[in-house]
């Protein structure tokens, strides 16, 4: 007889972010780059 161990199967894995290790200057060009990037394509009401 073999019983369930209630477990669901899933696996997370985390990373930490290297912005945190970056410089902020090197950091905040780059989340505005993505902020421009993601504004451009967001369709226009």
């Amino acid at each position: 007889m073999t019983g369930s161990t209630g477990g669901g199967g899933t696996l997370q894995i985390w990373r930490m972010s290297d912005s945190i290790y970056r410089p902020e200057d090197e950091v905040l060009s780059e989340l505005e780059k993505f902020k421009a990037h993601i504004l451009s394509c967001s369709p226009k009401s």
